[in-house]
């Protein structure tokens, strides 16, 4: 089972805004999950639902294999290089496809973190070969700061302008 961190859905004409809505919060097993949909068998049913993919807002498995973890803590501890060096191997334990998808888009927010671009750009190509969740798009390595782009980050971006991927471009 994972923990689902979910949108809470729009208001109902009659309902108060006074008060935000709370964020919810389920567990459950994933079935699949697509650009569209996520479906998922609730930890308390038995029987598959369906919740709108734009409304996922994070799922965290809760149990992932050591070396799966060891990229996460690699990633997470700034260590960008050497987390990204763990991705051929975690893929080989072949995690389900939407979490293969997630931990590619960590791998090209690595790569982008460490001056690794053309493979942040590969990896990102890759990855839009399939329809992407938004939750995974998010993640994607995107320079939001406005600052000025060192010369490898725009070559690399320049050779890749008219890419068929719409998320590369």
């Amino acid at each position: 089972a994972e923990q689902i961190w979910i949108e809470p859905k729009p208001r109902a004409a009659n309902q108060s805004d006074w008060y935000p809505k709370p964020i919810e919060s389920v567990v459950a097993d994933v079935v699949r999950f697509n650009a569209t949909d996520l479906i998922v068998v609730r930890a308390d049913d038995d029987k598959e639902s369906s919740i709108p993919a734009q409304r996922v807002i994070w799922i965290e498995p809760q149990q992932r294999k050591a070396v799966e973890e060891e990229m996460v803590a690699l990633f997470n501890d700034g260590q960008y290089r050497e987390s990204l060096k763990s991705l051929p191997e975690v893929l080989e334990t072949r995690p389900p496809i939407w979490r293969q998808q997630a931990i590619t888009m960590m791998a090209a927010s690595a790569a982008s973190r460490c001056d690794r671009h053309a493979v942040a750009l590969e990896l990102v190509a890759q990855l839009d070969r399939r329809s992407l969740p938004p939750m995974v798009s998010a993640g994607l390595p995107i320079q939001w700061a406005n600052r000025r782009s060192e010369a490898s980050v725009v070559t690399a971006a320049t050779k890749r302008l008219n890419d068929n991927s719409l998320l590369v471009q």
